[in-house]
This record gives structure tokens, sequence and C-alpha cells, in this order.
């Protein structure tokens, strides 16, 4: 029962990690492309 259990919160750590470093890339991309456009629409 406390293996199953152990294992359990590792599988379910390990995906919320994932979605976190999935969620952080999407957002450097997002910003990077926001970045991109307001350079595009505001030349320096």
């Amino acid at each position: 029962m406390f293996l199953s259990v152990f294992t359990l919160r590792v599988e379910l750590s390990f995906r919320s990690g994932m979605v976190c470093s999935v969620s952080i890339t999407l957002n450097q991309r997002v910003v990077a492309l926001l970045n991109a456009g307001c350079r595009k629409v505001l030349p320096r």
C-alpha cells in the first residue's frame, strides 16, 4: 500500500514537473514573439 502511494506521488510530481517545464518553454516562445512584434511595430 505504501509503495503504491509512493510511486503514485512520484508519477504525479514527475508529470507536474513536465507540465511546468513545457509551460515555461511556451511562455519563453510567446515572450520572444511579442518582443519581435514590438520591435517591428516600434523600430528603435
